[in-house]
Protein backbone atom coordinates (compact mmCIF):
# COMPACT_ATOMS: atom_id res chain seq x y z
CA UNK A 1 0.00 0.00 0.00
CA UNK A 2 2.56 2.29 0.81
CA UNK A 3 4.80 1.09 -2.24
CA UNK A 4 1.64 2.39 -4.53
CA UNK A 5 1.11 5.96 -2.76
CA UNK A 6 5.04 6.81 -3.30
CA UNK A 7 4.38 5.82 -7.11
CA UNK A 8 1.54 7.87 -7.20
CA UNK A 9 3.19 10.84 -5.57
CA UNK A 10 6.87 10.23 -7.61
CA UNK A 11 4.23 10.46 -10.85
CA UNK A 12 2.25 13.75 -9.63
CA UNK A 13 5.37 15.25 -8.33
CA UNK A 14 6.78 14.91 -12.08
CA UNK A 15 3.93 15.90 -13.75
CA UNK A 16 3.48 19.10 -11.64
CA UNK A 17 7.63 19.44 -13.07
CA UNK A 18 7.13 19.67 -15.92
CA UNK A 19 3.94 21.64 -16.45
CA UNK A 20 6.21 24.02 -14.29
CA UNK A 21 8.59 24.29 -17.01
CA UNK A 22 6.27 24.01 -19.74
CA UNK A 23 5.07 27.55 -18.43
CA UNK A 24 7.73 29.39 -17.97
CA UNK A 25 7.89 30.57 -20.81
CA UNK A 26 4.69 32.08 -20.95
CA UNK A 27 5.16 33.58 -17.40
CA UNK A 28 8.35 35.42 -18.38
CA UNK A 29 7.89 39.58 -17.73
CA UNK A 30 8.52 41.36 -20.91
CA UNK A 31 11.17 43.85 -20.34
CA UNK A 32 11.68 47.08 -23.16
CA UNK A 33 13.79 50.05 -23.24
CA UNK A 34 16.35 48.95 -21.05
CA UNK A 35 19.64 51.07 -20.57
CA UNK A 36 22.82 51.46 -18.19
CA UNK A 37 22.34 52.92 -14.88
CA UNK A 38 25.83 52.36 -13.97
CA UNK A 39 28.92 49.82 -13.53
CA UNK A 40 29.04 49.03 -9.83
CA UNK A 41 31.35 46.53 -8.58
CA UNK A 42 31.77 43.77 -11.04
CA UNK A 43 27.59 44.19 -12.25
CA UNK A 44 26.11 46.60 -14.66
CA UNK A 45 22.73 48.01 -13.60
CA UNK A 46 20.11 48.19 -16.04
CA UNK A 47 16.90 49.93 -16.08
CA UNK A 48 14.06 48.54 -18.17
CA UNK A 49 10.16 49.32 -18.32
CA UNK A 50 7.97 45.92 -17.74
CA UNK A 51 5.02 45.08 -19.34
CA UNK A 52 2.79 44.02 -15.94
CA UNK A 53 3.59 44.84 -12.27
CA UNK A 54 6.42 42.82 -10.88
CA UNK A 55 5.45 41.58 -7.39
CA UNK A 56 9.19 40.39 -5.65
CA UNK A 57 11.58 41.39 -3.12
CA UNK A 58 14.77 42.18 -4.01
CA UNK A 59 17.94 40.30 -4.04
CA UNK A 60 15.71 37.74 -6.06
CA UNK A 61 17.55 36.14 -8.55
CA UNK A 62 16.24 35.65 -12.41
CA UNK A 63 17.20 34.75 -15.85
CA UNK A 64 17.23 37.75 -18.48
CA UNK A 65 16.60 36.13 -22.22
CA UNK A 66 18.02 38.57 -24.90
CA UNK A 67 17.27 37.58 -28.40
CA UNK A 68 20.28 38.93 -29.98
CA UNK A 69 22.57 39.03 -27.83
CA UNK A 70 25.44 35.99 -27.65
CA UNK A 71 24.74 35.39 -23.99
CA UNK A 72 21.37 34.47 -24.80
CA UNK A 73 20.24 33.79 -20.98
CA UNK A 74 22.14 35.53 -17.95
CA UNK A 75 21.47 35.38 -14.82
CA UNK A 76 20.24 38.73 -12.75
CA UNK A 77 19.31 39.67 -9.54
CA UNK A 78 16.47 42.06 -9.23
CA UNK A 79 17.96 45.20 -7.04
CA UNK A 80 14.74 48.08 -7.01
CA UNK A 81 11.02 47.92 -8.47
CA UNK A 82 9.19 50.95 -8.61
CA UNK A 83 5.59 51.11 -10.38
CA UNK A 84 6.22 49.33 -13.79
CA UNK A 85 10.29 50.21 -13.68
CA UNK A 86 12.63 47.52 -12.36
CA UNK A 87 16.48 47.60 -11.90
CA UNK A 88 18.30 44.49 -12.41
CA UNK A 89 22.21 43.69 -11.55
CA UNK A 90 23.42 41.98 -14.46
CA UNK A 91 26.75 40.61 -14.16
CA UNK A 92 27.76 41.31 -18.22
CA UNK A 93 27.85 44.60 -20.35
CA UNK A 94 25.31 44.25 -22.32
CA UNK A 95 25.15 47.56 -24.11
CA UNK A 96 24.17 51.46 -22.92
CA UNK A 97 21.00 51.16 -24.26
CA UNK A 98 19.04 47.60 -24.88
CA UNK A 99 15.85 48.85 -27.36
CA UNK A 100 15.10 45.16 -27.85
CA UNK A 101 12.20 43.27 -26.06
CA UNK A 102 14.34 41.09 -23.29
CA UNK A 103 12.33 38.62 -21.11
CA UNK A 104 12.43 38.12 -17.00
CA UNK A 105 11.36 35.07 -15.01
CA UNK A 106 12.79 33.73 -11.46
CA UNK A 107 15.10 30.72 -10.99
CA UNK A 108 11.91 28.91 -9.61
CA UNK A 109 10.34 28.96 -12.80
CA UNK A 110 7.36 31.25 -11.11
CA UNK A 111 6.16 34.66 -12.41
CA UNK A 112 8.13 37.99 -11.41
Amino acid sequence: MLKVCIDEFKIALEQEIAASKANAAASAVALTDGRLVAPVGNTFHYRFDASTRVRVPPDTEGELTLPNHPERRISVTVLEIQDFAITLAVPVHIGPIVPISANLRDKVLKKL
